[in-house]
């Protein structure tokens, strides 16, 4: 017999004796136990009952890095010295345009924008004032801060800025309906851009964030006056905010000339504006009086406009014209520059500028709208001068009456 044996019933004579205890009861059976969460899953499990914020960093190990987009290089235009002698407000205002205007377009267009910005910075518009005092730079930042007016609910801001950036660099893309005989509207949207920058920033900014723009008002008032917004819906070649503009230009001008009135000094409107419209329409929108000048068939009007040109206190003068066309309608244009026996004349049926001898010239124009140097005075001075200043001949009664419907020059007429 093995005395050390666990399973002998006596114990072992060569030990002390231990007191003896019940071996405990073996526990009962249980299902088995959820296997314990641990720290990370129990924060994972509370952050979905509550807010879902991605993955977190545990659950991105082993993961590849997502690739990251490379910085936006800064335009060309911000190293540039225009742009340098601009305060820091103003800088910011000029950055936020052009990030408005290159919203979701292409290399292409993006280049084309930088181009614009650029352009206008080198031109010193930005910091020219306005007739109410106010810098072009100091408008653009009303744009950028208020939304756009109900009435444009199809066009979009960045389409906006990019038209005003446009326009403002180079006036020659200004371009009238194809179907619209509103070549006279164009010329003014043109004539702001060329010479009146911050009265064009003003004027296109308050039309399509107030739905109305303040302008300064003709000599015989009121004085300011409001230009309200108009939109025909159609482009039709136009740009948005040339569409914008040139619609209010017209409907503005054709209201002035509604009732007896209008039997008597206006007689127009369904082929373009006449001389007395485009008369009201410039005096009004610039806040000067101006004076229609006519010449016969063949006459020489050069002098007049280069003295008008080199009157004008701008890098970019512009005289407003009326050339003929064989349908005995007028087509406005602006005379841009006078060099020797050439003519500088921008169209804007085709947005550009085009050259013509002094012959060709005296030979299609009709009139020339120029600004008065001693405005004149009273009812009857107003409807004399509206008519002819002076009246010579027929022609000149009848070419103040003609309305400016347009047309290819020495071509098959068009209206526009």
């Amino acid at each position: 017999m093995n005395l050390n044996s666990v399973d002998s019933p006596i114990s072992p004579i060569i030990r002390p004796t231990a007191p003896t205890s019940a071996a405990p009861a073996p526990a009962a059976p249980s299902a088995p136990a959820a296997a314990p969460s641990s720290d990370r899953n129990l924060v994972r499990d509370m952050l979905d009952r509550t807010l879902d914020f991605g993955a977190l960093p545990w659950d991105l190990a082993g993961r590849a890095p997502a690739p990251q987009q490379a910085p936006k290089a800064p335009a060309a235009f911000t190293k540039s010295e225009s742009f340098n002698k601009l305060s820091a407000a103003d800088q910011q205002t000029v950055q936020t345009l052009f990030d408005t205007a290159s919203r979701s377009v292409d290399d292409t267009k993006l280049g084309e924008i930088e181009q614009d910005v650029q352009t206008l910075l080198e031109s010193g518009k930005l910091s020219q004032n306005d007739t109410f005092g106010k810098s072009a730079v100091g408008y653009l930042e009303t744009f950028n801060q208020s939304p756009l007016h109900d009435s444009l609910s199809g066009t979009s801001k960045a389409e906006l800025a990019q038209d005003l950036l446009k326009a403002l660099a180079n006036p020659e893309s200004v371009k009238q309906s194809q179907s619209l005989d509103d070549c006279a509207e164009a010329t003014m949207e043109a004539t702001l851009a060329y010479s009146h920058p911050a009265d064009f920033v003003r004027i296109s900014t308050e039309l399509a964030t107030k739905g109305e723009a303040s302008i300064p008002g003709g000599p015989k008032g009121p004085n300011p006056d409001t230009l309200k917004l108009s939109t025909s819906g159609s482009r039709d070649g136009r740009s948005a905010l040339g569409s914008m503009m040139q619609d209010s230009f017209g409907k503005h001008v054709t209201s002035i000339f509604q009732g007896i009135l209008s039997a008597i000094v206006s007689l127009g409107g369904d082929k373009g504006l006449n001389a007395n419209q485009v008369k009201s329409l410039y005096d009004g929108v610039l806040g000067t009086d101006h004076v229609t000048v006519f010449a016969k068939k063949g006459e020489n009007l050069l002098p007049t406009i280069q003295e008008e040109l080199a009157k004008q206190n701008t890098e970019n003068p512009s005289v407003k014209v009326s050339m003929r066309n064989q349908e005995g309608y007028l087509h406005s244009m602006s005379v841009t520059g006078i060099s020797g026996d050439s003519v500088s004349l921008w169209d804007p049926r085709s947005g550009e500028r085009t050259t013509m001898s002094s012959e060709e010239f005296n030979s299609l124009a009709a009139r020339a709208m120029i600004e008065r140097s001693a405005p004149k005075s009273g009812l009857v001075d107003g409807i004399v001068e509206a008519i002819s200043s002076p009246i010579k001949t027929i022609t000149e009664v009848v070419d103040s009456l003609t309305e400016e419907g347009g047309g290819r020059l020495g071509g098959r007429g068009q209206d526009g």
